[in-house]
């Protein structure tokens, strides 16, 4: 007993004072512990990159844990009811039984969201994070806080109009803060069952919705469409 206590002892003592190339607190790797290359341009393209790491890894590691939330639940909640051959009354049962557990994983993205971005703005994430712009961005999307999207949709609407987003983003986000609003949506993104097929509720001017895509870089709606029938499969006007 008092040997395998001196080599416990032991082990601990080595763990202490072995260099580590991780930072414990983060479980990250330690940007400090990289051999710069001998190049000079090579060594400043290092450094930098190191900069970035150090300072929007954490950033990108909480949005992305956020984002997994967003797209896993879905993936397999959407895989589950999209089989064709699933009854009609089975799959409206459980779209809304097993969409509660959907909306809460929404609601609790949505407020660590917030916590996670803190003081940092859309425009900075857009210009300098693009990535995860638009990683946070589908979480908001989701979001069953109304005011919260159409408060980040006022932010965004100037960096579509720049060139810094998509415009297909911004043109998801407004279509469906105009149709809680009950407005019209302009670009025919948001959709429903209508008479057992999924199609875009409340459009404006469905003869020149194309072009209006067209002028955000997205596909016509008819593909768009398929798209999302194939996506989702049958649906009920009870969904």
């Amino acid at each position: 007993m008092r040997l395998f206590m001196r080599s416990i002892a032991f082990l601990l003592a080595a763990c202490a004072t072995q260099p580590s190339n991780y930072d414990t607190a983060s479980s990250l790797p330690s940007t400090a512990s990289i051999e710069r290359p001998e190049d000079p341009e090579a060594a400043q393209m290092v450094d930098h990159f190191l900069s970035i790491m150090d300072a929007r890894m954490k950033l990108a590691e909480d949005i992305g844990r956020l984002e997994t939330r967003d797209q896993y639940v879905r993936e397999v909640f959407i895989g589950m009811f999209r089989n064709p051959e699933l009854d009609p009354d089975v799959r409206s049962a459980f779209q809304e039984s097993g969409g509660v557990y959907v909306d809460l994983i929404d609601e609790i993205n949505t407020q660590e969201l917030r916590d996670v971005l803190g003081n940092i703005t859309w425009r900075e994430l857009a210009e300098y994070e693009n990535n995860l712009f638009k990683r946070a961005f589908h979480i908001v999307q989701h979001s069953n806080d109304e005011q919260y999207r159409a408060d980040v949709l006022e932010e965004i609407q100037p960096l579509a109009e720049e060139g810094l987003i998509e415009g297909q983003q911004f043109a998801l986000m407004f279509d469906r803060v105009e149709l809680q609003k009950n407005q019209t949506q302009l670009y025919g993104t948001q959709t429903k069952c209508i008479d057992g097929v999924l199609d875009t509720p409340g459009l404006l001017n469905p003869e020149d919705v194309d072009e209006r895509r067209a002028q955000m870089g997205m596909r016509p709606l008819s593909e768009y469409l398929e798209t999302n029938r194939q996506l989702y499969g049958p649906c009920s006007n009870k969904q």
